[in-house]
């Protein structure tokens, strides 16, 4: 078992934060708006099969943006919905042809 602290959290965002800074990223531009995702704890279920059901990109950006800095409320599934869109711009920003 790992753990990992809210500082040492804290710590990793703002590491993510002054790349994006550095590399003079100031915005994001999400193109495709469909993805895979695993729900609940399909993501790590290796037993039996899964089937991933189909996430939107633009509606979890949507989402994050009322919650977060219009309403001021953050739920448990807004991490999801940031985990999504940070594995998009990894893949974006460091693409791995996977063809």
């Amino acid at each position: 078992m790992e753990e990992v602290s809210l500082e040492e959290l804290d710590r990793f965002f703002e590491a993510v934060l002054t790349k994006l800074k550095k590399d003079s990223v100031s915005n994001i531009s999400i193109e495709e708006d469909f993805y895979w995702h695993f729900a609940g704890n399909d993501r790590t279920n290796f037993k039996s099969p899964v089937d991933p059901v189909v996430g939107s990109l633009f509606d979890d950006v949507r989402s994050i943006k009322d919650n977060v800095l219009h309403r001021e409320v953050t739920t448990y599934l807004d991490f999801d919905r940031l985990a999504s869109i940070l594995l998009y711009l990894s893949e974006k920003l460091n693409p791995v042809n996977s063809k």
